[in-house]
């Protein structure tokens, strides 16, 4: 079972048998006042059908539990303990059934209510959270078998990337409003990002549904940690504040375009790898696709009377070289960055 699939499942049980023992509590309190010639017709026929959704829903809790293979953890124990006191119940449920006396059977109903309230009370303790917040990471990462992996291409994941630098570009070079405007803008969304990202790691539950959501555009390493999209975020939005636009649109480009084709390239023909998970065919890519869009700068900076024959090369490098310079560092946050810093520095040259 998938991690995702796990938390939301606990959840459902829970709040499924959470349920049932409201409408038992419900049932037992309101037969126990009725009048002695209904109570027991009313409440035998009602908790007949009850018994047997608690009898099915413990059935499935218990063996949910043990395909979950959460046995070894802290709230596995908890969980089997609450799994037994509502079987219990049930069978002292069907005790009472078989009890002729009226009297003593509304003494009993009256009885069934503070025992539901101690099984509804050690129930919710096993809160969706805190039950899962110390294996929350490992349960995600060992069994979220869909996510991508760094050797696969995940081409929602790819088609993204490039759509996130068209629209970034689009908006910076076509959209005719101030730029103080567009960078609100584009401020607002970064710190939407950050925000979401931030929430998702505090919260197991809300981060084993995003992952579930959005598995198509995760790596495994992600699961825990923040998100490349909002070093993406983060990066372009700095990089569009602090920089001309002509070396800012060329810096994304190198993330949109050269990242994403030496990753393709790399996972598809790299075969002479260095520098861990470096490839030669994927730099060879990267440079390639930095040179190309440099070649383009002059539309982007009329006032650029360079050698566009040295430039765009020189340039070509520094966006390749810029996934390597900070290994430890997700790519997305150094690649714009550091190839927006080079280029200003290449053009004073110029």
């Amino acid at each position: 079972m998938q991690g995702s699939e796990l938390l939301l499942e606990f959840s459902v049980r829970q709040n499924r048998l959470l349920e049932i023992l409201d409408r038992l509590h419900f049932i037992a309190e309101d037969s126990a006042q009725a009048s002695p010639e209904t109570s027991l017709q009313s409440a035998h026929r009602q908790f007949t059908r009850l018994q047997e959704h608690v009898k099915e829903e413990i059935s499935r809790f218990r063996s949910w539990v043990a395909s979950a293979g959460i046995q070894d953890l802290a709230v596995g124990p908890h969980l089997e303990k609450i799994s037994l006191q509502a079987q219990a119940l049930v069978q002292s449920l069907g005790q009472r059934f078989r009890e002729t006396d009226l009297g003593d059977w509304k003494k009993s109903l009256a009885q069934i209510g503070p025992t539901i309230e101690k099984l509804r009370a050690d129930l919710k303790e096993i809160d969706l959270r805190a039950g899962f917040a110390h294996a929350a990471d490992a349960i995600l990462i060992d069994r979220l078998e869909s996510l991508g992996k760094p050797q696969v291409i995940q081409w929602p994941r790819k088609i993204w990337h490039m759509l996130a630098a068209a629209i970034i570009i689009s908006i910076y070079l076509f959209i005719p409003v101030p730029f103080q405007t567009k960078m609100i803008v584009f401020g607002c969304f970064t710190a939407l990002a950050v925000v979401c990202d931030v929430s998702r790691l505090l919260s197991p539950a809300f981060n084993a549904r995003v992952v579930k959501d959005l598995q198509k555009y995760m790596r495994q390493r992600e699961v825990n940690h923040l998100n490349s999209m909002t070093f993406y975020a983060l990066s372009t939005f700095f990089t569009c504040l602090l920089f001309p636009k002509g070396i800012a649109i060329l810096s994304i480009l190198f993330l949109g375009l050269g990242d994403t084709a030496a990753s393709i390239v790399g996972v598809t023909w790299g075969r002479h790898k260095f520098g861990g998970r470096f490839s030669l065919e994927g730099s060879l890519a990267f440079f390639g696709v930095c040179t190309l869009v440099c070649l383009f700068y002059p539309l982007l900076n009329p006032a650029f009377h360079g050698p566009l024959w040295l430039f765009a090369p020189v340039a070509g490098l520094i966006g390749a070289y810029s996934e390597r310079v900070f290994p430890r560092l997700d790519d997305n946050l150094v690649i714009p960055l550091f190839s927006a810093t080079a280029m200003s520095l290449l053009l004073a040259f110029f």
